[in-house]
């Protein structure tokens, strides 16, 4: 799979594992990725704290091991746009509910080959039409926030529900909530699944929204459609309206 950007792309990897570490330093080479592999947990988080910064960060737990787990809250803290990837054996399977709420975005259950990991890696890699668009909904931010003179701020989904997404759902009702959506490029089914990962986003986002609505919260859902680069033009041309 080509990947769409000059930046060298990095792999902050925790894993003792050669079964794993073999395969991924193969598909690193072809795919010109920097892999950087620990082989604990806090080896990982002293990494970063040193300023190693991961494009994807991916945790291999072994076998019986649920407290490595535990270095998800301190990622979520320091870098919460930080894409997680769990690996596990089956007969753990037990932690992947808590790997998921403690805010790891997939995982993948062992034994893996080529293909999956490396699919698993570049669903979760950025994408320069990510950043345009990331970019046209700060400035949509910025202008609000600009004219009306209020504090704005901006997270996406799942992500934002394990940090800052709790406290929209207490105190005060002080908050104006938009929430966008959109279809899917392209959807890939979940491993040993039989639904996507579309099917899985767009219930989280309305299970989020209907908890805001439940609360009071004064909030909005758009859904942008399949075209998401005329949907976020559509979007800005509402908002300046609003605004004049």
């Amino acid at each position: 799979m080509p990947q769409d950007t000059t930046e060298t792309v990095r792999l902050l990897v925790v894993s003792r594992e050669s079964a794993l570490l073999r395969p991924l330093f193969s598909l690193a080479e072809a795919n010109a990725w920097q892999v950087e592999s620990v082989m604990s947990a806090w080896d990982a988080m002293e990494r970063m704290q040193s300023g190693v910064a991961p494009h994807v960060f991916l945790l291999d737990l072994p076998r019986g091991d649920g407290d490595s787990l535990h270095i998800l809250r301190w990622v979520r803290r320091l870098r919460p746009d930080l894409p997680v990837i769990v690996a596990c054996y089956a007969e753990d399977a037990m932690h992947k509910k808590e790997a998921i709420r403690l805010g790891a975005q997939e995982v993948l259950i062992r034994p893996l080959d080529d293909a999956r990991l490396e699919s698993a890696i570049y669903r979760h890699l950025s994408h320069p039409e990510n950043e345009a668009h990331e970019a046209a909904l700060q400035a949509m931010r910025h202008a609000v926030r600009d004219k009306k003179h209020v504090a704005t701020c901006l997270g996406f989904g799942p992500r934002f529900l394990h940090s800052t997404g709790q406290a929209y759902k207490g105190g005060p009702n002080s908050g104006v909530f938009l929430q966008l959506t959109c279809d899917d490029a392209k959807d890939l089914p979940v491993p040993e699944q039989k639904y996507t990962f579309g099917v899985v986003k767009a219930a989280q986002a309305r299970g989020d929204f209907q908890v805001l609505a439940e609360r009071g919260r004064r909030a909005l859902r758009v859904h942008l459609g399949s075209d998401l680069a005329a949907g976020l033009r559509t979007l800005q041309d509402a908002v300046k309206q609003a605004l004049a």
